[in-house]
């Protein structure tokens, strides 16, 4: 009895899943860099050269405003 309950609802869940629409996120906030040319396979921005401009747009017309925003940079 156990077995067929999680069967059940496995199948129930499968089928749900199937049926729920796709989920599409915008991000609020992008950062764009005119100096660097975009990896799609790594989504990365790639510069060649030690000095670059990176810019921080947000989204605020739609989203309302952004708080508590950290950027971490590497190089």
């Amino acid at each position: 009895m156990k077995h067929c309950k999680a069967w059940i609802l496995a199948v129930t869940a499968a089928v749900l899943l199937a049926h729920a629409p796709a989920a599409h996120a915008i991000p609020a906030l992008q950062l764009f860099c005119p100096d660097a040319t975009y990896n799609q396979i790594t989504e990365t921005w790639e510069i060649s050269e030690n000095t670059f401009e990176l810019q921080v747009i947000g989204a605020v017309g739609d989203y309302g405003s952004i708080f508590d925003v950290t950027l971490a940079a590497s190089f």
